[in-house]
This record gives C-alpha cells, sequence and structure tokens, in this order.
C-alpha cells in the first residue's frame, strides 16, 4: 500500500514541475583557449561560409591543393576557426576535406568570453 501512495506522490509532484528550468554545470572536461600565436597553419570560417586559409579567401575545394602548394606537412596542426554562427555542414565539409587529403591534426580554436 505505501508503495501505491508513493508511486501515486511521485507522479503527482513531476507534474507540478512541467517546464522548470535546469542549469547545468559547464562542462570541465576541456579547456578553452585562444589559437596561441605558435599556430602557424589557421583555416578560417566566416558566418557567411566563406573560407579563408590564413587571410587569403579561397574556395573549399581548392583546399588540399592550396596547402600542398604552401608545403604543408601531412603531420602538422592544423586550426579550425570558425564564427559561432556558421552552419554546421560548413565545418563538416572542411574537416572531412582535411581528413580525406590525409591532415589528421585537425583542431578548433575557441575564444573565451
Amino acid at each position: 500500500m505505501k508503495f501505491v501512495l508513493s508511486l501515486i506522490a511521485v507522479i503527482f509532484l513531476s507534474g507540478l514541475c512541467t517546464g522548470c528550468n535546469i542549469f547545468a554545470p559547464e562542462p570541465e572536461t576541456f579547456a578553452v583557449e585562444k589559437t596561441p600565436a605558435s599556430v602557424k597553419y589557421v583555416i578560417s570560417i566566416k558566418k557567411d561560409g566563406s573560407i579563408f586559409y590564413q587571410k587569403d579567401k579561397i574556395e573549399s575545394a581548392d583546399l588540399p591543393a592550396t596547402l600542398k602548394k604552401e608545403g604543408v606537412k601531412k603531420s602538422e596542426k592544423i586550426h579550425i576557426k570558425a564564427d559561432r554562427d556558421v552552419k554546421y555542414s560548413v565545418v563538416a565539409q572542411v574537416m572531412d576535406l582535411l581528413l580525406k587529403a590525409g591532415y589528421s591534426k585537425v583542431y578548433f580554436s575557441t575564444k573565451k568570453k
């Protein structure tokens, strides 16, 4: 009998808290850091989806050839800096192009607020 009453109380009380805001803590499993000055190779993705290697605008299809022409070794670290409002599909496309071209050390550069 106590179990049935407990179950009814839980069901009733859970209905009272519909729409409650839950504030989860910030993740502590990674550190948010600025791009170090020692980073040599940076690919930037702007809000409109335009892609830049260093400061030069390039087409996404030209990215592997541009890196090869610039002498970027496959073992080098490449950092991606993307605008927070850029479509995920554009970032995924850039990552896919880099991985298919053999660049496996791809990192994201983030900025603290």
